[in-house]
């Protein structure tokens, strides 16, 4: 045993002597006495947790004391039913790897073919979580729109459009983008890039989008490498339903979306977002404005006004054909 063994032992063997004097003392009614236990239960908390947290190959040996029987090796002797113990397994020859062909069978139950799908109820050891990069969606369109704000400050608009082709729901966090130059160097590498609306149903479409400015132009025509981060959805879809939603133009060309919100669900909503997706003529996505709503409680209406940081000059109200409003509570999912 070594110092970090000894010593976590001891520290938790205080706790436990310092609960039990405590309860003692609190019985006899010798109540001044238990701030001061109070006080060695909490150092020996520090010294024995802290000890065991910061070394952690000394846990091997605590757990060892107890059964000593898990760390034998199967050659040191035969098996309890007299039978000797068979070698170690080989990587990638466990019970999750029944199906490989080196795999042994068992003549009373034979392992399952290859890429068969288990019983119902059984999990799958080998069936990712998440789908793979470009499983379950793909994208319809990616473009980056570079230009100059009146300051002089240059700006890139980037803008993906991905569609749910499988069949399930997915949830779609922040994802990333990389933005080459007309020469194929990578101009901008851009993280946490949000996407909206967060869950989307087969056949619907989402949008990665975001402005930001730039330390200088971009040579050549830009080209965006969308890596979105998709999964199948373990939190239901909500929508919330919105109402008069109207574009109006400021002085200066400035675009403001405003209208109705409805939290329609029996759930109170802490965040609420409100993303308007406009569109040109020929259906695809030219910009977004959106806006953020605080404590919009279940059954209630509130206005709200969505806005965009910096849209490109071209973005104006008549080049906006239609734009989709979508609305809905944060969902976090892990």
């Amino acid at each position: 045993m070594n110092l970090f063994f000894i010593a976590g032992c001891a520290g938790l063997a205080g706790c436990l002597i310092a609960i039990i004097l405590t309860l003692v003392f609190h019985m006899l009614g010798k109540k001044k006495i238990i701030p001061l236990l109070l006080y060695i239960l909490s150092f020996a908390l520090f010294l024995g947790g802290g000890y065991l947290s910061a070394h952690p190959e000394a846990v091997p040996e605590l757990l060892s004391f107890f059964d000593r029987q898990k760390d034998e090796s199967p050659e040191e002797g035969p098996s309890p039913d007299g039978e000797d113990a068979p070698a170690p397994a080989e990587p990638g020859q466990g019970p999750e790897n029944l199906n490989d062909s080196n795999a042994p069978e068992d003549p009373a139950e034979p392992a399952e073919p290859s890429g068969e799908e288990p019983p119902e109820g059984e999990p799958s050891s080998s069936a990712p979580e998440e789908p793979a990069p470009g499983e379950g969606y793909k994208i319809t369109y990616a473009n980056a729109e570079i230009y100059t704000d009146s300051g002089g400050t240059f700006w890139c608009q980037t803008l993906v459009e991905l569609e749910n082709t499988g069949t399930d729901d997915l949830y779609l966090s922040p994802g990333s983008y990389e933005l080459k130059d007309g020469g194929g160097e990578t101009a901008v590498s851009r993280t946490f890039v949000s996407t909206y609306p967060q869950v989307i149903s087969p056949g619907e479409k989402a949008y990665m989008y975001e402005e930001t400015t730039l330390d200088g132009p971009v040579e050549g025509d830009p080209a965006v490498i969308p890596h979105p981060s998709a999964g199948k959805a373990a939190v239901n879809k909500v929508r919330f339903e919105t109402s008069g939603v109207e574009l109006s133009e400021g002085r200066y060309g400035t675009l403001t979306a405003s209208g109705h919100v409805t939290n329609n669900t029996d759930k109170n909503s802490e965040i609420t977002y409100i993303a308007v997706i406009l569109k040109n003529d020929a259906g695809e996505p030219i910009g977004q404005m959106a806006a953020i709503i605080d404590h919009l409680k279940a059954g209630e209406s509130t206005a709200f006004q969505a806005y965009s940081l910096s849209l490109p000059e071209e973005v104006t109200l008549d080049a906006v054909a239609d734009f989709t409003v979508y609305a809905y509570p944060m969902q976090m999912q892990f």
